[in-house]
């Protein structure tokens, strides 16, 4: 069993997970003993890039409460964990980042690393994210009117050409022209998720792309010669039945922060996903 919360999170619920290469993080909920202890975010762990956010690069192992978030104007809703970086979205749509900052993955305009959060500002502040993906080198977010940014290196960044070296150091708009069409109602991108070189998005309506390195067949597009994607494809393979559905823990997003009509915007709530068919291996 995983060691209790101290503290301000005391006695209260797990409301969001993530897990990366060699650490954790969680986000805690209401209590049902009063209010006071939603929003609190814990970390434990390999820290030797920071990534536990505490300050300092000592490995913990067990829960422990990240003070400089612990603050009631600071209310954390959702949180991502990548192989070597951490970020959280708070209850304002905004996006924090620690960790390594190699590559540009932190997207505060550095190379450096972070030992504790510090604001993503930059065309992020413009917008409401209500979710937040970490990969590898990369990291992407998805805003409440389904679009998608990404900073850090590579491919799976869906900004830059394979081959192409550039650190992109602060958040870009992903172009997705040539997959999302305005005019429709049920076209945008639903969900994202990072691995640690390539990069998933679920459409509204249903559809699968994916972009990165192609090794492994981790692309899904049957190409089993590995070839790389810089530029979403749609995983024909696989068929949605239903729309894409807004992520559980974008309920705490909506409850506690100001983005009560951001459910709807971003995907449909009461839509069903069916995988009707496996992906191909490589």
């Amino acid at each position: 069993a995983v060691a209790a919360f101290t503290g301000h999170g005391a006695g209260a619920p797990v409301a969001a997970l993530a897990a990366g290469g060699r650490h954790s993080l969680v986000v805690t909920g209401e209590s049902t003993k009063g209010a006071g202890t939603r929003g609190y975010v814990y970390s434990w762990g390999w820290n030797q890039d920071g990534q536990l956010g505490h300050g300092h690069h000592t490995s913990l192992s067990a829960p422990t409460i990240l003070k400089s978030m612990a603050e009631p104007r600071k209310i954390m809703g959702l949180v991502a964990a990548g192989e070597s970086h951490s970020g959280v979205i708070d209850a304002k749509c905004n996006v924090w980042t620690w960790g390594s900052g190699s590559y540009g993955r932190l997207g505060n305009g550095e190379t450096i690393g972070a030992p504790t959060p510090r604001l993503v500002g930059g065309v992020l502040e413009d917008v409401k994210v209500v979710q937040l993906a970490l990969g590898g080198w990369h990291s992407m977010a998805l805003t409440s009117d389904m679009r998608v940014y990404a900073w850090g290196k590579g491919e799976a960044t869906g900004l830059l050409r394979e081959g192409d070296s550039t650190i992109v150091k602060e958040p870009r708009l992903v172009d997705l022209h040539n997959i999302v069409d305005p005019r429709l109602t049920d076209n945008g991108v639903a969900q994202i998720a990072a691995g640690t070189y390539h990069t998933i998005l679920l459409m509204k309506n249903g559809d699968l792309y994916t972009f990165g390195l192609g090794s492994m067949g981790r692309l899904g597009n049957g190409d089993r010669t590995g070839k790389n994607s810089s530029r979403p494809q749609r995983v024909k393979h696989v068929v949605i039945q239903g729309q894409g559905r807004v992520p559980a823990g974008f309920r705490l997003l909506e409850r506690f922060g100001d983005v009560a009509a951001a459910a709807n915007s971003t995907a449909n709530q009461g839509g069903q996903q069916t995988a009707a068919a496996a992906a191909p291996t490589a």
